[in-house]
Formats: structure tokens, C-alpha cells, sequence
């Protein structure tokens, strides 16, 4: 982490479903556990790991600082696509 990067986490049995909203499913589904990609969302780019420290499944997402508004934008209408709580 640093000034020029963010990080946010979406944990959850939900999780793959929000987030293959934004990225390809083929990214995902073979991530490790502990494993990170590198991936496009709209032309952004960020990094994902498979993190989950709550016993479900779960990813954090690395990006740079001036794009985690938008990523953020994109997570919430995938979120709301697939009817899973915030």
C-alpha cells in the first residue's frame, strides 16, 4: 500500500458473483487461495486476491488511488445485479 494505491475487500458467499460482474469469470474461478491476478475492469487496471480471512470466501482489490471511486461505482451495481447485501 501507498499514497498511490487503494485496496478494498469484498468478503462473502456473495463475492464471486459481484465481482464477475466486473471481471471475468475465468480469472476467478481458478484464483488460488492466497493467489493474486492482474485484470481490466472498464479499462482500469487493478489487482485481485483471493483473501478471505473470515472463513468465507472473499477478495481484495488493489488499485491505483484515482480509480477506486469508479471501481467502487462498478462493485455496487454488480452488487445490486445479483441482490446480495452490502
Amino acid at each position: 500500500m501507498s499514497k498511490q494505491s487503494s485496496i478494498f475487500a469484498v468478503q462473502g458467499p456473495g463475492s464471486l458473483k459481484i465481482l464477475n460482474g466486473l471481471v471475468e469469470s475465468e480469472i476467478l474461478s481458478p484464483l488460488p487461495y492466497f493467489g493474486f491476478a492482474k485484470f481490466h475492469s472498464n479499462k482500469l487496471p487493478c489487482l485481485i486476491g483471493q483473501l478471505a480471512y473470515t472463513g468465507e470466501r472473499g477478495f481484495e482489490i488493489i488499485l491505483p488511488i484515482e480509480n477506486n471511486f469508479q471501481i467502487w461505482k462498478n462493485c455496487q451495481m454488480s452488487h445490486d445485479l445479483v441482490g446480495s447485501q452490502p
